[in-house]
């Protein structure tokens, strides 16, 4: 059964929680709490959200966030969507800037966002640092056999 759609309305204030697969670690230190309270200040500037409280614990985190519009799901896809791609593929934000703008790794992430959320070619292009939209859009645009397949991508991360 699935669970209810969750209403979103102007002002409301929620009580957010995320927790690691099976309760593992999503923080391992000091450094990666940072840059998620980096990237949650990027979220509260896209959003508009206001952050009334946060508790960030070893392996899951708790935010009372109030939001102006009714963007919460938007605005916490934005928030995690990327980041837990990033762990999939095993690279941090250093490994993601080495890699060169048009890596098939990249571009393959580029589409899996394209598709599955709502993020513009600009966000897509600055957040995995591949050089302009127009860019990506023409790496997007190339014909699908040039694209890797998923074992190929795992292969290309390592």
């Amino acid at each position: 059964m699935s669970r209810k759609l969750r209403l979103e309305y102007l002002g409301a204030m929620y009580h957010v929680m995320s927790r690691g697969d099976q309760r593992q670690d999503i923080f391992r230190d000091d450094d990666d709490r940072e840059k998620f309270l980096s990237a949650l200040g990027e979220a509260c500037v896209k959003t508009e959200w206001q952050v009334q409280a946060y508790c960030l614990m070893r392996n899951h985190f708790h935010l009372v966030l109030e939001t102006p519009q009714p963007n919460l799901v938007f605005g916490m896809k934005w928030l995690l969507g990327l980041r837990e791609e990033l762990a999939r593929l095993g690279w941090d934000e250093d490994q993601l800037r080495a890699r060169r703008k048009g890596h098939r790794a990249k571009v393959m992430l580029a589409r899996r966002l394209r598709q599955e959320t709502t993020m513009s070619l600009k966000w897509i292009a600055q957040r995995l640092q591949m050089g302009s939209w127009t860019y990506v859009s023409n790496l997007l645009n190339e014909p699908p056999q040039t694209q890797p397949q998923a074992q190929e991508v795992l292969r290309l991360c390592q």
